[in-house]
């Protein structure tokens, strides 16, 4: 993950202390001010569950030595309880900042909850440094050179009830492409080299294939039906294709291939073995297809027989989509433990697996991070990355998966002593390409009040963590070593 260090490697505590929920105390930088606000560039009202972006721009009359974050808090007017926080690192370091020249800190996501109030809040922002010692983290923010500023209250925004929409029909989990009800199914599938009727028997409807010797690849293909219903040729939100097969009574053994296409012309080959009388149900992996050709844009779909030397007939009763169910846009990721040393020494090769179980499935590639840093200083800070084997799409749900992390080392150079571990799981968004619309949100009570959480991108090109749906579980923080 050489972008996080890259962006991080001068403030590597600071920032991974920097999450919105962890206890803290605020307080007000001690001296003369040396930021202005200049301006904000956001919508003054917004629907519940709407998502927009937005930037603010600040002027320095004095330089800032460190890398300071900027908090991004909606308040309910008249009131102190943050409702909405969507923290980030501006896309320039604030050390980088040049006296004198307005810079914008931003863009960044928001997404209005949409069991948020409807009210007038305030919106509230400026910058901040990150410190921690042994008595615990502060927030010391920025004091504005701007007298009419009070209480960092830079702007307002109105959040109106959200219109009443017929909603959308969900994604169904299971999805037949072609059933055999009736003679008109048959109409979809072009036969080349073949011939296909539809056979019943009890009440079951199938299909009788015959693949003859003719020409190099002769079968049957699904390829009109895509452009007929396009909805069925985007299979990114199902898990797997089941296509089920039977062999004739008395019938010698024999194959065939399943070919999927995509627009793009690549694609993807699976052989099926045939038994005289058996049935075969195969299931084709949306991890292995996606590998291959983009799930997303089917074109056709193949059946054949390579160069067959006499003629070959099946049965083909099912073509279905299936799926676990849709994303739910809320924490899906559960901690469970961290297996591995509670005690290493310095110089030591060792290996950790954090367990996850997921409540929902996550349909996009993720990798595993680990990070480990000395509590209070952060000296002695290593960090790797693992792939998830098998692909979190192909998860179970609420079963544990244990993902090994690649060799750690603390350096012999090192301070010994206590270090903190945090681990999870998050997924590369090219901010510079729209990767905005992949802020992650979390929610949890605080204070008895709910706080949703905004989980920016980092520019031009980083990870956005998946949150916990542990509420006690603070800026990915799972274990703790002893580092002798």
């Amino acid at each position: 993950m050489k972008t996080v260090f890259r962006h991080f490697a001068w403030c590597v505590l600071a920032a991974l202390l920097a999450a919105p929920s962890a206890p803290a105390e605020t307080v007000i930088r001690q001296g003369s001010p040396r930021v202005s606000f200049v301006s904000f560039d956001l919508q003054t009202q917004a629907s519940q569950g709407e998502f927009f972006r937005g930037s603010a721009f600040f002027q320095l009359t004095a330089p800032v030595e460190t890398p300071e974050k900027v908090f991004l808090h909606l308040v309910p007017s008249g009131q102190n309880e943050v409702r909405v926080n969507a923290d980030f690192f501006p896309r320039l370091p604030t050390n980088r900042w040049e006296v004198g020249q307005v810079v914008q800190a931003g863009p960044f996501g928001l997404v209005i909850p949409g069991d948020l109030d409807p009210g007038d809040y305030e919106v509230k922002t400026g910058l901040m440094a990150i410190e921690a010692n042994e008595q615990g983290v502060r927030f010391v923010r920025e004091p504005y050179t701007n007298p009419e500023i009070k209480n960092f209250v830079v702007g307002k925004i109105a959040v109106k009830a959200a219109e009443k929409k017929e909603v959308a029909a969900a994604v169904p989990t299971e999805l037949d492409l072609v059933t055999f009800a009736k003679d008109e199914d048959l109409i979809y599938w072009e036969p080349r080299g073949a011939t296909i009727s539809r056979f019943e028997e009890g009440e079951e409807s199938k299909a009788l294939v015959t693949i003859k010797p003719e020409g190099e690849y002769p079968g049957i293909v699904l390829e009109n039906y895509f452009a007929l219903r396009p909805f069925s040729a985007d299979w990114l939100a199902y898990d797997s294709l089941e296509i089920v097969l039977g062999g004739l009574p008395g019938a010698q053994p024999g194959r065939v291939i399943l070919q999927i296409n995509d627009r793009s012309g690549r694609l993807y080959k699976k052989e099926i073995r045939l038994t005289g009388g058996q049935t075969v149900r195969e299931v084709v992996s949306m991890v292995d297809a996606g590998g291959a050709v983009n799930i997303s844009a089917i074109s056709s779909l193949k059946i054949f027989i390579p160069s067959p030397t006499a003629d070959f007939s099946f049965y083909l009763s099912l073509l279905r989509l299936r799926s676990r169910g849709g994303p739910t846009g809320e924490p899906s990721v559960s901690f469970v433990r961290i297996d591995g040393p509670n005690r290493v020494k310095r110089g030591e090769v060792f290996k950790l697996s954090p367990v996850f179980k997921l409540t929902a499935p996550l349909f996009p590639p993720h990798k595993m991070f680990v990070h480990i840093y000395r509590e209070f200083d952060g000296k002695g800070s290593i960090g790797v990355d693992a792939p998830l084997h098998p692909p979190i799409r192909s998860w179970a749900l609420n079963q544990e998966v244990a993902v090994e992390s690649g060799p750690l080392m603390i350096g012999v150079d090192s301070p010994p002593g206590n270090y903190v571990v945090r681990a999870g799981l998050y997924i590369i968004a090219d901010t510079q390409g729209g990767g905005l619309d992949y802020v992650k949100v979390a929610t949890w009570e605080e204070d008895g009040k709910k706080v949703t959480n905004i989980i920016q991108p980092t520019f031009p090109e980083d990870y956005i963590k998946e949150p916990y749906t542990n509420p006690e579980i603070r800026d990915w923080e799972v274990g703790k070593l002893t580092v002798e």
